[in-house]
């Protein structure tokens, strides 16, 4: 078996660069900013399929991933595992699932990282995926319901389309 070395996509575009085919320098090389959120159940329990609206992002917002944990109004932020075994979806109005999938968060209160599923219903790669208009962030609930005074954490992290670093 022979050794070789492979370039990434953006990487092979900078190594010859060419007129027309330079890397998004939202994926290459740019600022990066954080949409820092807390939502909680208050006052009633959340079913599988129930909503939280998390933010909203700029246009351009290319996202690079997300950590999500869950939390509990008695906990102030603070990881704490869920009473029953909620997963769910990060997107936006029509790609539910565009930033990821969260998975059981009644095993443990540790943080996930999610990464972007760009599956071809808005964007088929995580390098050129930048949002032409602001959208608002939407989780939603699966696998069971989310009890009362629960909530989830997120800490998304994007660059934004064209923008270089300083």
């Amino acid at each position: 078996m022979a050794t070789a070395a492979f370039s990434g996509t953006n990487y092979a575009l900078k190594a010859t660069p060419l007129i027309g085919a330079w890397p998004n320098a939202a994926a290459s090389n740019s600022e990066v900013y954080c949409l820092s959120e807390e939502c909680y159940a208050t006052g009633t329990d959340l079913d599988s399929g129930s909503t939280m609206n998390m933010g909203y992002l700029p246009v351009g917002a290319v996202v690079l991933f997300s950590v999500v944990w869950p939390i509990d109004t008695a906990t102030y932020g603070e990881g704490n595992a869920m009473t029953n075994a909620c997963t769910g979806e990060l997107g936006i109005s029509g790609d539910a699932d565009l930033f990821g999938d969260i998975t059981d968060m009644n095993a443990t209160a540790t943080p996930q990282v999610i990464e972007p599923v760009p599956d071809g219903t808005t964007y088929t790669t995580t390098l050129d995926m930048a949002l032409t208009s602001t959208q608002a962030v939407i989780l939603t609930i699966g696998g069971a319901a989310l009890t009362a005074t629960e909530g989830v954490a997120l800490k998304m992290f994007y660059t934004i389309a064209g923008k270089t670093g300083g």
